[in-house]
């Protein structure tokens, strides 16, 4: 089977079923008020979250997948983010003051840019390993290039 073939098979048992499902998990109230305003300004971004695996299940019943399913590396997550699912809130408003963009926000206090270290609170493997990626370096690579300054 060549690689088109392989693709297109694993896209109509594996993905398409799951994005077709249209299932959510449970939002928070800190999530739902986002979505009941964003999704008049930001349509596009909300429907990419809610066809997202973010929106279909929480952390909670994430962990309970087999090793090998699993999408999430932490073993313990924070209990008030097991329940729900994973909704701009839960990742627009974790660890505000580690953001030099954190801002308040229709009362709420968030920032714009979610960093590896926010996800790290589920994906903490996969923190680790982009940590070590070049690319995790690239603003410093660039920042402290004489030339590139130049």
């Amino acid at each position: 089977m060549n690689c088109r073939r392989c693709f297109i098979v694993f896209m109509l048992v594996v993905a398409v079923p799951f994005v077709a499902s249209g299932q959510e998990a449970p939002v928070s109230a800190a999530t739902q008020e986002c979505l009941d305003c964003h999704s008049m300004f930001h349509p596009g971004i909300v429907a990419d979250w809610r066809a997202s695996r973010h929106a279909a299940t929480s952390p909670g019943e994430a962990l309970k997948a087999g090793e090998l399913a699993r999408k999430v590396s932490s073993e313990k997550i924070p209990q008030a983010l097991q329940g729900v699912a994973v909704g701009c809130a839960e990742c627009h408003g974790l660890r505000t003051d580690a953001h030099a963009d954190a801002f308040d926000h229709n009362g709420s206090d968030i920032h714009v840019v979610v960093s590896p270290d926010d996800c790290r609170t589920c994906h903490a493997v996969e923190a680790d390993q982009y940590s070590r990626n070049i690319m995790a370096h690239a603003y410093g690579n660039l920042a402290d290039n004489t030339l590139y300054n130049q």
